[in-house]
C-alpha cells in the first residue's frame, strides 16, 4: 500500500474518531442534563446551578440570587418587596420608634444646621445644646456654608450607641465656637406628632405613623386632654402611611363597643381572622372625628374604616391611599428581608381597602395619585376610581363604597385659591421661616420657658407688631417691593399664621405649637370646626362627596 494512501486512511480514521468523540460527548452531556433537568418546582434552583457551573465567566450563586430574588418579588404586587440590608435598619427605625444618635431636631434652610428642638433626655439635651444653636463643625469637619446635603449631615450625627461625636456650636452670634463632646444614645421617635386642646375644646392628636408605643402614647395624650375638659377627640391621620397594625387595633378598641368588628383579613393561604372590640375601651361615648387624606394608608385606613363602618366617627378629608394588602416579613441570613403579601384587609362591612393594580407595574400603581389630580378628584371631590356598582350600608343607613381606600363622610377639596402675589414672593425667598428663626433667637429665654399651648396666645398678644416687623424685614432683606394696603391685608392671615407656627415650633411644645397655629388656615381643620359646631347644634352633616360618582 502506498504511503500516501496509508496516511489518508490514518487521517480519515482520526477525524472519524474525533467526530464520534464529540458526538458521544454531546450525547453524554445531553443525557446527563436531561437526566438532571428539574421538575417545574425546582426549575429556578436548577437554573442557578446551571449558570454557576457552566457559564463562561465565574459568577457566584449569591450574586445571581441578588439579581433574581428582588425581580421575582417585584412581580407579585406593589407592596411585596425585597429589602437590602443597608435599607432595612432605616425602615425598621420608624416602626421600632427609635434610633441611635445625639437627639437634636435641625433644619438646613440657610446652608447651616439650625437646631429647632432638643428632645428632653437625649445626649444633646443633657450636654446643654439649645434651640437656636448653629452646628458649624462635626468632628472638626466644617459643615456650615459648604452646601452640604442635609442627609449627609444626618449621617455624620447618627451612629451606634456609645460612640462619640464632637460638635462645634455657634450660639447667639458669638463667632467663638462652643465645643460639645457627646456620646450617642438611643433616641425615641415620637409617632404622636402633636397633641393639644384646640380652641373649641377638642383633644387634637396627630399620629405620624403607628410605631411600637403609639397606642399607649395616644391613650395617655387623650386621657390627659379629656381630664382637662376636652369634649370631643380628633385623630389626625393625614400623611400617616401605616406601620404596626396591632397599635391601630388597640387604639380602635378604645372607641368601640363590645363585639363590634374592627377589621378582618383573608387570603388564599391565610385563614380568615377577625378582630373585634372587647368592650373595655375608655372612650366609647365621646364624639370622635378622624382626618384622612390621599397619603393615609394601611393601618390608618383600617382605623378610619372601622370607625366609619360602625357609625362611630365622622371621617373628614379626602379619599385615602387604598393600601389593603397584608405583608409578612421574612429575614435572610445576610441581613436583608422579603416582605410578601399574604392576605387582604377588609373593613367590618366587608369593604376591600386595596385599590386596583396590575402585577409588576409598580410605577403605574404609584402614579395613581397623580391620576387623581389629573382627573380633578382632589379639586372637585368627584371620585373617578371608586366602583359604585357594589355598595355597603351601615346600621345608621350610611352608604359606603369599597375597593379604593376610605372615602370620607365630609370631603375637603384641595384649596386652589390663587395666593396673593406678595405672599408668593415671601414664600419663594423662604422669608417667613427665616424671620421666625431670627425672632426666636431674639426671644430665646422667653420662648424656651413656654410649656403649654395656652401660653402661646398671651405671648403673641404682647407682640402686636409682629406682622409689621416682618414686612420691614422682608422688604429690606430681600429687596421685595413694599406691599400695597390691599396686598398687605390679603396676605396677613396666611403670613401671621405661619410666623406664629414656625416660632411656636422652636418652643418646647415643638409640633404641637406648630399645628396649634396652622389650623386656622388649614382647610381640613376649618371644615372640622364647622362639622363639630353643626353636630353640637344638632344640624345635619354635609353629604360625603359630590353626588356625581364616576366609575372606570
Amino acid at each position: 500500500m502506498k504511503k500516501s494512501t496509508l496516511l489518508f486512511i490514518i487521517i480519515i480514521s482520526i477525524l472519524i474518531g474525533v467526530l464520534f468523540g464529540i458526538w458521544g460527548q454531546s450525547i453524554l452531556m445531553t443525557t446527563l442534563y436531561r437526566s438532571s433537568q428539574p421538575s417545574v418546582k425546582s426549575k429556578f434552583a436548577w437554573t442557578i446551578d446551571l449558570i454557576e457551573s457552566r457559564y463562561v465567566d465565574k459568577i457566584s450563586r449569591d450574586s445571581l440570587l441578588d439579581l433574581a430574588v428582588p425581580y421575582i418579588i417585584s412581580q407579585l404586587d406593589p407592596h411585596s418587596e425585597f429589602i437590602p440590608p443597608q435599607d432595612l435598619s432605616a425602615i425598621n427605625e420608624s416602626i421600632e420608634g427609635k434610633f441611635d444618635g445625639i437627639g437634636v431636631v435641625f433644619n438646613m434652610a440657610t446652608d447651616t444646621a439650625i437646631v429647632l428642638n432638643v428632645p428632653a433626655g437625649g445626649p444633646g439635651y443633657k450636654a446643654g445644646i439649645e434651640p437656636g444653636d448653629r452646628i458649624v463643625e462635626v468632628n472638626d469637619t466644617i459643615i456650615a456654608g459648604v452646601k452640604m446635603n442635609q442627609m449627609a449631615v444626618v449621617g455624620m450625627l447618627r451612629g451606634k450607641k456609645g460612640t462619640k461625636v464632637k460638635l462645634g456650636i455657634e450660639r447667639g452670634g458669638n463667632p467663638k465656637l462652643l465645643t460639645f463632646d457627646l456620646v450617642r444614645g438611643v433616641i425615641p421617635i415620637n409617632s404622636i406628632e402633636s397633641d393639644f386642646m384646640t380652641r373649641d375644646s377638642s383633644a387634637y392628636i396627630r399620629i405620624s405613623n403607628f410605631a411600637e408605643h403609639t397606642y399607649i402614647d395616644a391613650l395617655n395624650a387623650i386621657d390627659k386632654l379629656v381630664k382637662k375638659g376636652a369634649t370631643s377627640v380628633v385623630i389626625d391621620l393625614r400623611g400617616n402611611g401605616g406601620g404596626l397594625l396591632d397599635q391601630a387595633l388597640l387604639l380602635a378598641n378604645e372607641f368601640l363597643s363590645v363585639g363590634q368588628t374592627i377589621v378582618y383579613v383573608e387570603g388564599s393561604n391565610f385563614v380568615r381572622r377577625e378582630q373585634k372590640a372587647d368592650g373595655r375601651g375608655a372612650f366609647q361615648s365621646i364624639p370622635l372625628y378622624v382626618l384622612i387624606d390621599e397619603s393615609s394608608a394601611s393601618a390608618s385606613e383600617i382605623f378610619a374604616g372601622a370607625m366609619q363602618d360602625n357609625d362611630r366617627a365622622t371621617i373628614i378629608g379626602r379619599r385615602s391611599f387604598g393600601k389593603g394588602l397584608v405583608q409578612e416579613q421574612v429575614s435572610y441570613k445576610d441581613g436583608s428581608a422579603a416582605r410578601i403579601t399574604v392576605a387582604r384587609y377588609y373593613t367590618p362591612l366587608g369593604r376591600p381597602l386595596q385599590k386596583p393594580y396590575i402585577k409588576g407595574d409598580k410605577e403605574g400603581y404609584n402614579e395613581e395619585l397623580y391620576e387623581r389630580f389629573k382627573g380633578d378628584e382632589l379639586i372637585t371631590g368627584v371620585n373617578t376610581h371608586i366602583d359604585s356598582s357594589v355598595t355597603y350600608t351601615t346600621k345608621a343607613g350610611k352608604t359606603l363604597f369599597g375597593g379604593g381606600g376610605i372615602t370620607p363622610d365630609v370631603y375637603v377639596k384641595i384649596d386652589t385659591t390663587k395666593l396673593p402675589n406678595f405672599f408668593v414672593k415671601l414664600y419663594q425667598n423662604n422669608a417667613i421661616f427665616l424671620f421666625a428663626q431670627r425672632f426666636a433667637d431674639a426671644n430665646r429665654g422667653v420662648i424656651n420657658a413656654i410649656s403649654d399651648v395656652r401660653e402661646l396666645d398671651p405671648f403673641f398678644e404682647q407682640r402686636p407688631n409682629l406682622y409689621n416687623d416682618f414686612i420691614n424685614y422682608a422688604v429690606s432683606a430681600y429687596s421685595i417691593e413694599s406691599p400695597s394696603k390691599a396686598d398687605k391685608k390679603e396676605s396677613e392671615k396666611l403670613v401671621v399664621a405661619q410666623l406664629k407656627a414656625y416660632i411656636s415650633r422652636t418652643t418646647p411644645l415643638q409640633e404641637s405649637g406648630f399645628y396649634y397655629y396652622i389650623q386656622p388656615i388649614d382647610e381640613t381643620t376649618i371644615k372640622l370646626v364647622e362639622v363639630i359646631k353643626e353636630s353640637q347644634q344638632g344640624g345635619a352633616i354635609a353629604d360625603p362627596v359630590d353626588s356625581d360618582v364616576k366609575t372606570e
